[in-house]
């Protein structure tokens, strides 16, 4: 009977360590492109999907610049630089990585495009978020509610876990919306849909899915979703049916949507996975945009 249970909990563990593992690859489908601990880059057809695992150490910063004095009660609307991605990826190396506030341990993994925006794309452009970003704890800027589209979802991000609850509206005050945010870093989109009605056409996409993998009530992985062409009801497949995902959360898409990640061959170069779907005009470059989120691998 022992000798029987022992089998019996080495096959089960042997078992959890093939599922582990097949967790740790890429879904059916897809290829891998990149991997570092807890993060790895999956591509299908203009589909690119990048997992990150908070919990194995893996962490997601955000970057950006003001251009015209911090965010503040009395300046809740402040000016962003807008930059594209690869000038991010430039950024965000700069100084020994100094341009990112808590920088992670762990090696740069990628950069991709986050939050919408308004005002000009190309050139050396200053734009404004079009809603609230809070980053590790601190408000940003309350946006400009510029009408983008409703209804508003907020992707919360702490160091291990992360979560995407629904927005009621932009309150549109320094206070208010410093007290409706999460506590620590949050960046505020629209609501995905599934694609099934509406918005069918394909474009440039950004997304964020989530997953929780151990089933702890928390979701530790987070899925980021670039594309330069793709219909929403492809974006929506890949993350809840190929990834496990159960809340997404839609960022700026068409041209902005852009995603960069290391080279092994070249780590000061990049690889630009997902370029800017805008064309790229002589003496403006590709779309820029002012909030960019950062990938690290666990250290």
């Amino acid at each position: 009977m022992i000798k029987s249970i022992a089998a019996t909990a080495l096959t089960v563990a042997i078992g959890l360590g093939l599922a582990s593992a097949a967790h740790a690859n890429c879904p059916t489908g897809w290829t891998s492109r990149e991997s570092g601990k807890g993060v790895r880059l999956c591509q299908k057809g203009n589909l690119f999907v990048q997992r990150v695992d908070l919990s194995g150490g893996a962490r997601v910063r955000l970057a950006y610049q003001f251009t015209g004095g911090a965010g503040s009660q009395s300046n809740p609307n402040p000016p962003f630089q807008g930059r594209d991605i690869l000038e991010w990826w430039s950024y965000v190396t700069a100084n020994s990585g100094n341009n990112v506030v808590a920088k992670p341990a762990g090696r740069l993994f990628s950069v991709v495009s986050g939050s919408f925006f308004v005002k000009d794309y190309w050139g050396n452009p200053i734009q404004r978020p079009a809603y609230p970003v809070k980053n590790r704890g601190g408000l940003l800027t309350i946006g400009n509610d510029s009408g983008v589209g409703n209804p508003l979802r907020e992707f919360r991000m702490n160091d291990s876990d992360a979560s995407i609850v629904y927005l009621a509206q932009n309150p549109q005050d320094w206070n208010r919306t410093h007290s409706a945010l999460g506590p620590f870093t949050s960046v505020v989109g629209l609501h995905p849909g599934d694609g099934s009605t509406g918005d069918t056409e394909a474009v440039g996409r950004s997304y964020v899915g989530l997953r929780d993998n151990n089933r702890d009530g928390k979701f530790e992985w987070v899925m980021f979703l670039s594309s330069n062409k793709a219909t929403k009801a492809e974006v929506y497949a890949a993350l809840t049916t190929d990834f496990g995902s159960t809340v997404n959360i839609q960022f700026d898409g068409s041209g902005t949507a852009q995603m960069a990640a290391r080279n092994p061959q070249s780590p000061a170069q990049p690889i630009e996975y997902v370029k800017s779907s805008d064309p790229n005009l002589p003496g403006f470059g590709r779309r820029n945009f002012p909030v960019a989120f950062v990938v690290y691998e666990a250290p």
